[in-house]
């Protein structure tokens, strides 16, 4: 009893000492705390998550011993602090931003450790503008084996891009690294910005750097860095991929990449897909991306059998459609791919297991190839299930559907399934979590309802009762069965 005693009292004192120190914030005082805050380092989690449970202890052990002049903080996601989590798309799984004067400069995506928390807190901290005298100082200072892009700023003394650069720096400090060159003699105008290709990409078919030619203001420049710094072939990384935010169709070619080793053949075909990227910047975004970082996004495109091989696999997502080059890489057979795709002229690649040749049971199966298709022809009301054959959830859903279709059977619907993890969902369904079902009305099939209420019985056929296009001949429209009278 006395050393039970004891714990709970051990566990009382390290929690109000590493608690205190990280203030709860909610929607109606954010406004207010950031404004007497100037860097404030803040969690976002939700209070029925077990993850977030296992976490947030850990980031009050880090608040017990972080830097004085950074404010921890808490917001709850899924309650006083909704509407601040939704302004900022972060979910409470949790995530942790740094702010500086009320601005987000930075997000923690590392270890969910205090080490790691009180490292990234320093790496917030530092000056990352490095300052150098003259041109040579700056080519001196670019690394062989960094892929980062350099935004460099030429300012002589209160030039009026200066301060709006040094502000952006610091927002972006993640994404690229920063410099300024205060010689007169570094450029013919004080007043410029312009990015720097990493070294190790500088080739004869591009220039080494771009000018910044917009106004002097932060959000141009801001925008004009994130637009610009990854160039017309960009190379994309597990660490890098939350950066990219495509306003046109993706163009991707997976291979072996070496770039640190400047290995030839990775630099002899980037220059390759750089060809073809200049080619058709004005209709694709052209990407680099590893084999080794994404097998999973090969598997989805197909490439189940082939990805030993050392060769560049050319993918694209056009019109909502998947494409895949067949062909053997080289620089006029991607070109006449991606011509053929902009004229229509090629079948798009749909992941599918093989049709069934019957359904087992009730629960009619569909795949990829034949879903489209099926859907179109159905005369009845349809409920389908959208599963991955691994999720606990959805196989308990699959056995009620079961016993729904045995009920339903003397009625105009029919039950459905399809396996979303070997098949591809056609883009009508938004399918982002397992299992997602939807129904579809045999009149207004473009009009698909999701499916928001519980796996049991009941509440399925009290939505089904509801929703039925023509009233049910053994449930009424509350789902309740009908009495003898009423048949």
């Amino acid at each position: 009893m006395l050393l039970w005693l004891i714990g709970v009292s051990v566990s009382v004192y390290l929690g109000a000492v590493f608690g205190s120190n990280v203030q709860t914030i909610n929607d109606e005082n954010y406004d207010e705390f950031m404004k007497n805050n100037g860097k404030v380092f803040l969690m976002y989690f939700r209070k029925p998550h077990s993850y977030c449970s296992l976490i947030r202890p850990r980031f009050e052990e880090a608040a017990a011993s972080g830097p004085e002049d950074v404010q921890f903080a808490k917001i709850d996601c899924s309650g006083t602090g909704k509407n601040t989590c939704k302004s900022y798309n972060v979910f409470g799984n949790p995530d942790f931003l740094f702010f500086k004067n009320g601005i987000n400069v930075g997000e923690h995506r590392e270890e969910r450790e205090k080490r790691a928390f009180l490292k990234f807190i320093d790496e917030m901290l530092l000056n990352n503008v490095h300052k150098f005298e003259t041109t040579d100082e700056l080519e001196n200072y670019f690394d062989d084996n960094s892929d980062k892009t350099t935004a460099v700023g030429f300012f002589d003394g209160d030039a009026p891009l200066k301060e709006p650069f040094l502000r952006v720096a610091d927002k972006l400090r993640q994404r690229l690294n920063f410099a300024i060159v205060a010689s007169s003699q570094a450029n013919d105008s004080f007043n410029s910005v312009s990015l720097y290709q990493p070294k190790m990409f500088r080739n004869s078919l591009e220039p080494n750097f771009v000018n910044y030619e917009g106004e002097n203001n932060e959000y141009a420049l801001e925008e004009w860095i994130k637009e610009n710094q990854h160039g017309t072939l960009r190379y994309r990384r597990v660490k890098n991929d939350w950066q990219f935010k495509d306003s046109k169709p993706k163009v991707m070619t997976y291979f072996r990449i070496d770039f640190s080793n400047k290995d030839k053949y990775s630099l002899y075909l980037r220059n390759r897909i750089l060809q073809v990227a200049q080619k058709f910047k004005d209709h694709f975004h052209f990407y680099l991306s590893s084999m080794a970082e994404y097998p999973q996004e090969l598997l989805y495109y197909g490439f189940q059998e082939d990805l030993k091989a050392n060769r560049p696999f050319v993918t694209v997502k056009f019109n909502n459609r998947k494409y895949v080059m067949n062909d053997t890489f080289s620089v006029e057979k991607m070109s006449g791919f991606l011509e053929d795709l902009l004229e229509e002229r090629l079948e798009p690649f749909v992941l599918s297991e093989e049709v069934p040749q019957a359904s087992d049971g009730l629960v009619k199966q569909v795949v990829g190839k034949n879903i489209e298709q099926v859907l179109a022809s159905e005369n009845r009301d349809v409920m389908i299930m959208f599963y991955a054959p691994w999720c606990s959830l959805s196989k308990r859903m699959s056995d009620k559907l079961s016993l729904l279709a045995e009920k339903l059977i003397d009625e105009d619907i029919v039950v459905m399934k399809m396996d979303a993890v070997s098949n591809d969902v056609p883009y009508s369904f938004d399918v982002s979590d397992f299992p997602t079902t939807y129904w579809i009305p045999k009149y207004k099939k473009h009009e698909k309802i999701l499916y928001k209420g519980g796996s049991d019985l009941n509440s399925l056929l009290r939505f089904i009762g509801g929703h039925a296009s023509e009233e049910l001949k053994n449930y009424g429209r509350t789902g309740q069965p009908r009495s003898k009278e009423d048949l």
